[in-house]
């Protein structure tokens, strides 16, 4: 038999090797990381309800594409206030999804942050941002080409002469989609006026409601929302009033068929999908990406019977000529 001090050398190396095994530090929450998965993982911040049949709503269904044709594992968090932001992002971030992306241009400062502290996490603005060259780009329309559509549609509508464009905040991509609605717009009707309102906000239902009517009673007899879930406040005001509305973004047609003659599309589905591609392929330069009517991100909706003959094809030509690079912003100006 061993002796009591013999056996109680051996404990004492058992559970000094018990501890050896356990006493790691462990690793802070902040940098805790899911199972090993080979599953490709793509997050979303959105400023509005998925369902907003607008902007937002158009950034989930590019998620549900990456979920189906990347075969990705997709997150996302709504409605998302100004004081949320960093810490949903850095959250997703801290969760070691491949790539997160803020549905528009008012999480550049949240994102830039989280961005900078997880430098090999791919991240995306849905906006003209310029990119820093490494892992944050953005993804964009070239807004002079829906401009260009839209204005062409109201220039040709317009019996007043008078058209009005409500928009949310005046970022870059906004103010030349504004500036080339009034390019379109007299490129068929050379003397027709175009009121340009910005609310400051995307989420200010009153103020929209108050700016439509205010145009209304300047005379507008077109009116064109930019401003997400506001949207559908001023095509009800246009609806109330008998005058015409042009969609923004998604095909606003359902809102209020016998008011809206098209919707401009800028289908940020697209653009969802065509950077998680590139994030998934390994070709993500955290640059600026842009696309148009070629690509199909920029289009019309369906006239639905609201333009003449005469008309459409009007509004088919100018397409042509963007498709066919005929139609530049220079040309334009």
């Amino acid at each position: 038999m061993h002796s009591p001090r013999l056996r109680i050398a051996w404990f004492c190396l058992l559970i000094a090797a018990v501890l050896s095994a356990c006493g790691a530090p462990a690793q802070p929450a902040t940098q805790s990381s899911p199972a090993v998965t080979n599953k490709f993982r793509v997050a979303m911040v959105l400023p509005s309800a998925i369902d907003d049949k607008g902007w937002s709503q158009s950034g989930y269904e590019g998620l549900l594409k990456v979920k189906e044709e990347l075969n990705a594992e997709i997150a996302y968090s709504d409605n998302v206030a100004e004081d949320q932001q960093e810490q949903i992002i850095r959250k997703y971030a801290e969760e070691k999804y491949d790539f997160i992306i803020g549905h528009g241009g008012d999480f550049t400062a949240a994102i830039e942050k989280v961005a900078h502290d997880f430098p090999r996490i791919k991240f995306a603005l849905i906006s003209g941002y310029q990119g820093n060259n490494a892992n944050l780009g953005g993804l964009s329309a070239r807004d002079w080409e829906l401009g260009y559509l839209v204005g062409t549609v109201a220039g040709l509508k317009t019996k007043s002469g008078k058209i009005s464009f409500i928009a949310g905040m005046p970022y870059p991509h906004i103010k030349e989609q504004a500036k080339y609605i009034e390019v379109g717009a007299k490129q068929v009707r050379p003397d027709v006026q175009v009121s340009v309102r910005y609310l400051e906000s995307w989420r200010d239902h009153e103020k929209a409601r108050k700016f439509a009517q205010e145009e209304l009673a300047n005379g507008a007899d077109i009116l064109i929302p930019q401003a997400d879930a506001a949207n559908q406040d001023v095509i009800a005001i246009a609806q109330a009033a008998g005058v015409w509305a042009i969609g923004m973004n998604t095909d606003q047609h359902e809102l209020a068929p016998q008011t809206v003659i098209t919707s401009g599309l800028k289908k940020a589905s697209l653009l969802v999908l065509t950077g998680a591609r590139l994030v998934k392929e390994g070709r993500w330069e955290g640059k600026l990406y842009k696309f148009g009517v070629r690509e199909g991100v920029v289009d019309l909706a369906p006239f639905r019977g609201m333009l003449s003959a005469e008309e459409e094809a009007v509004v088919q030509e100018v397409r042509a000529k963007i498709m066919a690079g005929q139609l530049t912003p220079a040309a334009g100006q």
